[in-house]
């Protein structure tokens, strides 16, 4: 029987898989509802994804069902792939771009995309896991495993386009000896307001950089705030 125990039905972020591996995954839209799909091209240095679109109609509607995916026919959301590899791809397809810091792996019967393949089921209903996937997406806890090998880079981004003055802040987790330069393992990013200056926006790049950061972890973070380092 489905349970509301979200705890026990907690799906895997995506950043705890390899890069390589192409998974079934669910992430939300602006609107709180599931966006499903099988990833198809991974934009790791954007922190994006390519998915081939699935749907499932009676989702929210029997969130006591087991989960069924089928391919979305084309939507409003649809994103074509990048020139140079649609000729890898069927240009029939649904595809979105989604975030991967905001994607969990979602189980299913089926590993692969086969020709013959129609419906995909997943073992879980959307009451099993609604709570931890809205959970997951609305918090900035997203846990990565920072280890010693890992580097935090914290930037701020001038924002003077709202009518309200404000100042964003981000950070990059880079991951060194990856064998190219600025691999980035994931990211974050947020506006300050009231009277923000470019100190506070560092300072609050630092503070979510800790906040997530595991307290047995050791982080090394790069900023050219001399105030930061001088007062933090």
């Amino acid at each position: 029987m489905p349970t509301n125990d979200s705890s026990f039905y907690e799906l895997v972020p995506y950043l705890s898989s390899p890069p390589t591996t192409k998974n079934w995954i669910i992430t939300l839209d602006e609107f709180g509802s599931p966006i499903f799909g099988k990833q198809l091209l991974v934009q790791a240095g954007r922190g994006t994804c390519s998915i081939v679109h699935w749907v499932s109609p009676n989702c929210e509607s029997s969130p006591g069902e087991l989960i069924k995916l089928s391919p979305c026919l084309g939507c409003t959301a649809h994103i074509p792939l990048p020139p140079s590899k649609k000729w890898n791809a069927d240009l029939t397809l649904c595809t979105l771009m989604v975030s991967l810091q905001c994607s969990l792996i979602l189980p299913t019967t089926n590993k692969r995309i086969r020709c013959n393949i129609s419906v995909v089921t997943s073992p879980f209903t959307w009451a099993d896991i609604e709570d931890g996937v809205c959970l997951y997406y609305s918090r900035l806890d997203f846990a990565p495993d920072f280890s010693p090998e890992d580097t935090i880079e914290a930037s701020v981004i001038p924002n003077h386009c709202t009518p309200d003055v404000s100042m964003g802040w981000s950070w990059m987790q880079i991951v060194l000896d990856a064998g190219f330069p600025n691999s980035i393992a994931t990211y974050a990013h947020g506006i300050i307001q009231d009277n923000p200056s470019s100190s506070r926006a560092k300072a609050a790049a630092i503070y979510a950089v800790l906040t997530i950061s595991s307290r047995t972890s050791e982080v090394t973070i790069y900023t050219d705030s001399q105030t930061a380092i001088d007062g933090l």
